[in-house]
């Protein structure tokens, strides 16, 4: 397996970063072959094997654990909680769980002068950010809540999660943030029933 594994911290590609998959025969999938940098589709992911999903480049390692959520950035674990009303904290990660419906994608910008024939039409295209994360169903006292957590890495900023809530009643809380088990982060995130609350938070180092 390669996350967790900190001697793989660079794609063999000029991409900064790329998605790699961990399964539970110690095997793992990457978007570009390690050894002969050929692509592989994020869609031949087998889910029911996973056990880590992440990134990995430019010197970092960026994933979470499938049993549990958890985002592991660089060894720095994150964990996320909602307070309802005032309630003892609902754990979104750290569950014994399977949060294997992952998501990757990358934000990119395209740029081209179609007035000069030299550009013979091609755009210029860059990747602005990667992003990595999952999406989750979880309930607390009969209370449905959708969990959708991405960790966004810019291109020339700082790391940030987009969090995002969706409660199927009005709730009024707070949503905690844990690294390495201290609270770095306590928002007030009130909730519409089943309008979706987000909100972004910006890892700092």
């Amino acid at each position: 397996m390669i996350l967790g594994n900190y001697q793989y911290t660079r794609t063999p590609v000029a991409q900064h970063f790329m998605w790699v998959a961990d399964y539970y025969d110690h095997t793992s999938l990457t978007e570009f072959d390690l050894n002969t940098q050929h692509p592989n589709n994020f869609y031949t992911i087998d889910r029911n094997k996973l056990v880590r999903f992440g990134l990995i480049g430019s010197g970092s390692q960026i994933f979470f654990d499938i049993a549990d959520g958890i985002f592991e950035l660089n060894r720095h674990r994150i964990s996320v909680t909602y307070s309802p009303n005032s309630k003892e904290e609902y754990p979104l990660t750290g569950r014994n769980l399977v949060y294997q419906d992952i998501i990757a994608y990358k934000d990119a910008v395209a740029d081209a002068n179609l007035l000069k024939q030299e550009a013979g039409g091609m755009f210029n295209q860059q990747i602005t950010a990667f992003n990595v994360g999952y999406k989750k169903q979880l309930e607390f006292e009969g209370i449905c809540i959708h969990y959708q957590n991405i960790l966004t890495v810019p291109a020339n900023a700082p790391a940030f999660m987009q969090i995002k809530l969706t409660s199927e009643q009005a709730l009024e809380g707070k949503l905690n943030i844990r690294v390495n088990g201290r609270l770095a982060a306590c928002m007030d995130a009130p909730l519409q029933a089943n309008v979706t609350g987000s909100v972004n938070w910006q890892i700092t180092s």
